[in-house]
């Protein structure tokens, strides 16, 4: 038998206050429940409390261990996931948990199985690395590394052999041939290729920050395309449907991140009041009129390659550099405000972080819209037209595309959407204690494996939901003596 347990705790005030009228709340919007503490269920945008999919947490905390980056599937069933800030290699076969690699003093951004069933594992540090482990256990080989390379924050093995490497914080885009000599494929004049997939054939997709970019390149003629330019500053994740969609993910953070982390510190210190400590009863704030959806912008030929000119308009800004975790580009001459970039390696998602400052100078036109509340989802078909899909006040860091419907891992509330863009819906299937779903993996078994940050773990998500959950909400005041609650 499945069991909802919805809990709501009253406060009984000590003061004398007769003349008062009676409280009352009304929880209608999934904001009315954001603030209480959740156990195996999600609060739906329709302002429903329902039970969650069941989530199994595999690996606890580790003091070794805050970011789960990266997870890929060996092919006999191991799961491995790559850490920070330790550069730990992990292997999960079933339930068990054991170590595999250490590189000390790196994040593991990026893991692929290679065509010979290798595991291959992108780094992120003083230097960006691909190395090559034969078996578990054994000493990692390094199979690339370059001049100006810090990070490699995603691998991709094409049919023919080929590897390519999406790298920062220089913004280019590597092709290692199967000898061990490597070109650079794309040179673009971001910071850092975030996300990348492939078509299965010529085609790579590439998302960028600090400008948001969405590139098309053809790796056979050089060729390279801007598809999109999103308002947001980050392009963090990427995912190709079977028609040749394209889904492209942002996570720029904002000031909606920074209040939902702020709220979650006021949950975690509720509880009963002491001593005549003035309680507010929870507001029932208005449902938001819903977006309309982006209308579809036309295209009608190839857009022009971008010019190989550096922008510095954000190049040396600290809040970036924050945000990101790791330095910006080298200052560019006459820029405001120069700042030395920071030695921290780290992709940087964890906990709140504030908003990207971006600087205007005079007569200077922002490179992109100022996006509104939240991240988006945005679907480019094979013919360039774009749809937006999801927008939620979170970051999406994470998307898998399974059987027509994606999954979206998110921060900073650790909520796990299913999207089926047929029929334009989204529902929350779940929500993770560590409030970020770095990375996602769709098992040969049926599982989904999430790769979590803040508390660093692993976790694995079922079709089937919960046996029993509950809610419990934030203190809510009477404001008067009262003969109910808890």
């Amino acid at each position: 038998m499945k069991k909802l347990m919805v809990v709501f705790v009253m406060c009984l005030g000590a003061r004398m206050i007769f003349a008062a009228g009676a409280s009352h709340w009304s929880h209608t919007t999934e904001a009315d429940f954001k603030k209480g503490k959740f156990n195996n269920v999600v609060a739906t945008n329709l302002g429903d409390v329902k039970l969650s999919r069941a989530v199994k947490t595999l690996l606890e905390q580790d003091p070794k261990i805050s970011s789960v980056y990266a997870l890929a599937e060996a092919p006999d069933g191991s799961i491995y996931a790559g850490t920070g800030p330790q550069g730990i290699v992990l292997q999960l076969k079933g339930e068990k948990v054991s170590t595999v690699a250490t590189l000390e003093d790196t994040n593991v951004f990026s893991l692929l199985i290679d065509a010979d069933g290798k595991l291959l594992i992108g780094t992120g540090g003083e230097k960006g690395r691909i190395l090559r482990m034969e078996k578990a256990g054994e000493k990692p080989v390094e199979i690339f590394s370059a001049e100006g390379v810090q990070y490699v924050w995603k691998i991709v093995q094409t049919r023919d052999r080929m590897i390519y490497a999406a790298t920062g914080p220089n913004g280019q885009l590597f092709e290692i041939k199967p000898d061990g000599t490597k070109t650079v494929l794309l040179d673009s004049d971001e910071n850092n290729l975030l996300s990348m997939v492939g078509d299965d054939k010529d085609l790579l997709f590439v998302g960028t920050d600090p400008n948001g970019l969405v590139y098309r390149v053809n790796r056979k003629t050089k060729e390279a395309f801007v598809l999109y330019d999103a308002a947001e500053s980050e392009v963090s994740a990427l995912a190709l449907d079977a028609d040749g969609n394209l889904y492209a993910g942002t996570g720029q953070a904002s000031d909606t991140e920074e209040i939902g982390a702020a709220e979650a510190a006021e949950t975690e210190k509720a509880g009963r009041p002491e001593g005549g400590v003035e309680v507010t009863p929870l507001p029932s704030p208005k449902p938001r009129e819903p977006k309309p959806p982006e209308i579809p912008k036309p295209n009608p030929g190839e857009p022009d390659p971008i010019p190989k000119k550096k922008i510095s308009l954000f190049m040396g800004d600290p809040a970036l550099e924050k945000i990101l975790g790791r330095p910006a580009s080298p200052q560019a001459p006459g820029d405001p405000n120069p700042t030395p970039a920071p030695p921290a390696p780290t992709r940087g998602r964890q906990g709140a972080t504030p908003p990207v400052v971006r600087p205007q100078l005079p007569n200077v036109p922002p490179l992109n819209p100022m996006p509104t509340e939240g991240n988006a989802i945005y679907r480019i078909d094979p013919a360039g037209f774009v749809t937006e899909i999801f927008r939620q006040p979170v970051m999406v860091l994470s998307i898998i595309e399974k059987d027509g419907t994606l999954l979206v891992g998110t921060g900073s509330e650790g909520l796990v959407y299913q999207v089926s863009p047929a029929v334009e819906e989204t529902q929350v299937l779940a929500k993770v204690n560590p409030k970020q779903v770095m990375s996602l993996l769709a098992t040969k078994d049926g599982r989904v494996m999430l790769g979590l940050a803040n508390v660093g773990g692993v976790a694995s998500m079922s079709s089937g939901f919960a046996t029993e959950g509950n809610y419990i909400s934030p203190v809510l005041d009477a404001g008067q003596i009262s003969r109910f609650g808890k």
